[in-house]
């Protein structure tokens, strides 16, 4: 397992053949694991047997998994921690949740927590932890959350810093024990660990991770649930927000304090309404306000045609695509499909039942997947009529894409682009308007 993560970690550099060739001697110091031969605390901890924990004491050199609730269960964890990290992360529930986000009636499954999150939040504790405080790390699992504490303030700065990704740390508590890591594939020593966390929750809709900060102790809090739908409904539409646009948002939904200044640009952005204390974020208005602002912006679009939003694109009614003038936002509802100057598509038809056509599109809204996958979802079979014509009409559209080129491919997969995401921006404001009658 060592070598393999080792050999992952440097494939630019050693074949995985040649690192399996060498002496454990000479890997594990290639590894920095050992220091010139010799084992050190970082060796028990990673790569030391079970039965070797003792060497450490009086640090317990332990990783407790602890469930809350109606059920009641724990199980502690000793050395390897390269191989009990995934130990641990099985025994926590992470079920399949249905995602619905507002305005649309098919929602989609996504786990309850992402898997790359949770191991570098595990990773970041054995990381970072103050070995001088002899404390176990605690996972502990909840219904809706899971809590990770580590003994040990902050090293260097705070958890916010380390958000948008370009802060680089100077130094490390546990400098070896990092660097031995960071050799096998655990974590980066880059300060990018936090960043990917918060980006990785917030491309699933979810609430960002919270970091409570005592003295001698750091505690995170991992949300696997989701706290206010128009949020979710918002990041999943809107991708490109900033990482500090994201972070004001989390906190309005949380209803924590948000300055005035950002209060200030989430409403230039028209992402909120209302006001102090019943400030609330709003998808509804930030979807109306990109849909005028886009259709300045295509080519042959003018402002004034898409005064009557009923215009803009008949996708909810399907009709042909031909009608659907310049599908994101568009101008006259007669003009041939022009969607950012593609090609014509007047002659693929939107299926009347949109039920699968809209399905496709919602289920890979947070991640791509395979016409297997996509046939799983639907309950039908892999070679299915209705699914074949759906993706060639999608593909056609230009509303997905596929991950590889050769179309056979055994690892092919499929994902949404730009103008997927258009279509149901304006799918959802066609049937706002339906509701209120506009």
């Amino acid at each position: 397992m060592a070598r393999q993560a080792f050999a992952l970690k440097h494939a630019n550099r050693f074949s995985r053949e040649e690192v399996e060739s060498w002496s454990i001697e000479n890997f594990l110091d290639r590894a920095k694991v050992t220091r010139d031969g010799k084992i050190t605390r970082a060796t028990l901890l990673l790569l030391g047997k079970a039965e070797s924990a003792h060497l450490l004491n009086p640090h317990p050199a332990q990783m407790t998994w602890k469930l809350v609730g109606q059920e009641r269960a724990y199980e502690h964890f000793g050395p390897p921690f390269l191989l009990n990290t995934t130990e641990l992360y099985q025994r926590i529930r992470n079920i399949q949740l249905r995602i619905i986000p507002d305005g649309t009636l098919l929602g989609f499954d996504v786990s309850k927590y992402d898997k790359k999150v949770v191991f570098e939040g595990i990773h970041n504790c054995i990381a970072h932890q103050d070995y001088t405080l002899n404390s176990r790390i605690i996972v502990t699992e909840y219904v809706d959350r899971l809590t990770l504490f580590n003994a040990g303030y902050f090293f260097e700065g705070k958890p916010e810093d380390y958000i948008a990704g370009t802060k680089t740390p100077s130094r490390y508590r546990n400098m070896m024990l990092a660097t031995a890591m960071a050799e096998l594939n655990m974590i980066d020593i880059m300060g990018y660990g936090i960043h990917e966390m918060f980006m990785a929750q917030a491309r699933r809709g979810f609430p960002l991770q919270d970091y409570e900060q005592q003295t001698d102790s750091v505690t995170v809090t991992i949300y696997g649930h989701i706290i206010d739908n128009a949020y979710s409904t918002l990041l999943l539409k809107r991708t490109k927000l900033d990482s500090d646009d994201i972070v004001l948002l989390d906190r309005i939904q949380k209803k924590l304090e948000v300055s005035a200044e950002g209060l200030k640009k989430l409403r230039s952005l028209h992402l909120i309404t209302g006001r102090k204390p019943n400030i609330k974020i709003d998808a509804n208005v930030a979807d109306a306000v990109e849909t005028l602002q886009g259709a300045s912006t295509l080519p042959g679009a003018q402002v004034a045609d898409v005064a009557k939003v009923g215009d803009v694109a008949k996708v909810g009614d399907v009709a042909k695509v031909g009608d659907v003038a310049k599908v994101g936002n568009v101008a006259k509802v007669g003009d041939v499909a022009k969607v950012g100057d593609a090609a014509k598509v007047d002659k693929i038809q939107v299926p009347h039942d949109t039920s699968l056509f809209d399905g496709i599109v919602l289920q890979l809204l947070t991640q791509p997947l395979s016409r297997k996958e996509l046939a799983a979802k639907h309950g039908l079979s892999n070679f299915a009529g209705s699914m074949n014509r759906a993706i060639t009409q999608l593909l056609a559209l230009g509303f997905i894409e596929r991950s590889q080129r050769n179309p056979r491919a055994p690892n092919q997969a499929y994902r949404i682009t730009d103008k997927g995401r258009k279509y149901l921006e304006a799918r959802d404001q066609k049937q706002k308007l339906h509701k209120t009658g506009k």
